[in-house]
């Protein structure tokens, strides 16, 4: 598992888990679904046919443009793809808020986009250009109305075929995290050593801390439950790597701190010798072995009282305001001086 960084966070932000993706993909699918199902009822459904045949619907545009059909011949006609226009529309509308958030369903937006402009494109054609010209493919205009009408069902098939598939994809989305996936994997394990109001604050806290972007909190707590000393319990190596980065920054910062109030306040020979000192205890070190660890006092797995070896680097104390105000006036004083 690789491990959190605040860089991760910051970049996986938008595409953190939304439960209303998975909720809206159920209307999705069940609107879409609904229109293949008005197509098979009335089609193939014979007790549907025999109810719906007894109602007739008629359409009219104008005095000469005038459509009366039984409710099952418009549905098959036609009808069907327009009560699946809500599920389509909506199906568009979840499929950009997806491919805005996370890539890789580019595809299933161009495929529904492209059946659906071919649909509109055929429906135009058949609908409007061919009753304003019906003569103008003469002996052919009955075969060119078969082969339209072959296209425009294709491509509903199609459009809301794709919404089908959108609908299922977004029930998966919360599964699919692509390089964010240590964000998860981690927040998963953390999940799985908790129970109850531990589990829920934990929750809270995760995304209350997303919400407001302290990246920096969050890492500490995905990585909390090895923060604590007492049990000696196994660290992993991500673990490993973020304390270990941690402590080096923290001490740099420190030791930073503390060589600046010295270069600053114009204790040069402070640094000289600092300086010597590190290179003589270097020296001594290669020449001599090792002083004995100073241990501390730790319980184990097990129950048994241990002794723990504990390294000491050095003391990492904030630096004092009054400290910090000659570091501060030090460096204008250089910029000055420049």
């Amino acid at each position: 598992m690789a491990m959190v960084t605040e860089k991760l966070l910051e970049d996986g932000r938008p595409s953190r888990n939304r439960v209303a993706i998975p909720v809206m993909g159920i209307f999705v699918f069940l609107l879409c679904f609904a229109a293949f199902l008005s197509y098979g009822l009335a089609r193939y459904y014979q007790p549907f046919i025999n109810f719906a045949s007894q109602f007739k619907l008629t359409v009219a545009f104008t005095d000469n443009w005038v459509y009366v059909l039984t409710i099952n011949r418009f549905i098959v006609a036609g009808g069907w793809a327009i009560l699946g226009v809500p599920g389509g529309l909506l199906a568009f509308i979840l499929v950009l808020w997806m491919k805005k958030r996370k890539k890789g369903y580019t595809p299933l937006l161009v495929f529904l986009v492209l059946a659906g402009s071919v649909a509109l494109v055929a429906g135009l054609f058949k609908y409007v250009f061919l009753h304003f010209f019906p003569t103008i493919f003469g002996d052919n205009t009955p075969a060119v109305h078969n082969i339209v009408r072959l296209i425009i069902l294709f491509s509903e098939i199609t459009f809301y075929g794709f919404g089908l598939l959108i609908g299922m994809f977004s029930w998966f989305d919360p599964l699919i995290h692509g390089r964010f996936s240590p964000i998860y994997s981690r927040r998963s394990l953390m999940l799985r050593k908790l129970n109850g109001k531990e589990k829920r604050a934990f929750k809270k806290s995760f995304r209350k801390m997303w919400i407001n972007r302290d990246y920096d909190a969050m890492v500490r707590l995905l990585y909390e439950d090895h923060a604590v000393p007492g049990m000696n319990q196994a660290m992993d190596p991500d673990t490993y790597r973020r304390m270990r980065e941690n402590i080096i920054d923290s001490y740099g910062r420190a030791k930073g701190d503390e060589l600046d109030y010295l270069y600053f306040s114009g204790q040069f020979d402070a640094l000289r010798a600092d300086q010597q000192a590190i290179q003589a205890a270097l020296e001594a070190g290669r020449q001599s072995s090792p002083a004995p660890a100073r241990t501390v006092k730790a319980v184990d797995s097990k129950g048994n009282v241990v002794e723990v070896p504990l390294i000491t680097v050095g003391e990492d104390e904030p630096v004092s305001p009054e400290v910090a105000k000659a570091i501060q006036r030090g460096k204008k004083r250089q910029a000055r001086e420049k």
